[in-house]
């Protein structure tokens, strides 16, 4: 399975010891409505990037863009219940995460898919899948 701990090679902002409070202040405004903001926020809290490194608090994050249907977010989202990163582990959400990630054609999601569903009953994979279908995207939260 594909970690996260390689996104550390993928771009991110410059943040630096003194970049925190500016960038979490950004909480409470609305750039942190943008689903993308999010996914950055979330990043910085999952890799300890001028935040102290907190699973759970980067789950809140990548949730808040995967809801609107960042499929950067979905897959990450995807990652984290796989992996059981700050949340317990979950295959379906996990599949339900990647599915909807891949549906909009991210790779890394369609290849994480295939391995998670190996990991699965039928049962499960079907509870997953329905509830891919019946998920819609919610405006920024």
């Amino acid at each position: 399975m594909h970690s996260l701990r390689n996104t550390q090679t993928e771009p991110l902002p410059k943040i630096s010891t003194k970049t925190p409070k500016k960038f979490l202040a950004c909480i409470s405004t609305r750039f942190c409505l943008i689903p993308y903001a999010q996914t950055l926020l979330g990043f910085a809290y999952y890799l300890g990037r001028g935040v102290p490194k907190d699973y759970v608090e980067a789950r809140k994050w990548f949730l808040k863009a995967a809801q609107q249907g960042d499929a950067d977010a979905q897959w990450i989202l995807g990652t984290i219940y796989a992996e059981g990163k700050g949340v317990p582990k979950n295959y379906i959400q996990a599949y339900k995460w990647l599915n909807l990630s891949a549906a909009q054609g991210r790779e890394d999601s369609i290849k994480e898919l295939r391995e998670i569903e190996s990991k699965m009953t039928p049962g499960q994979v079907a509870e997953a899948q329905a509830l891919s279908t019946k998920w819609k995207p919610k405006k920024g939260k």
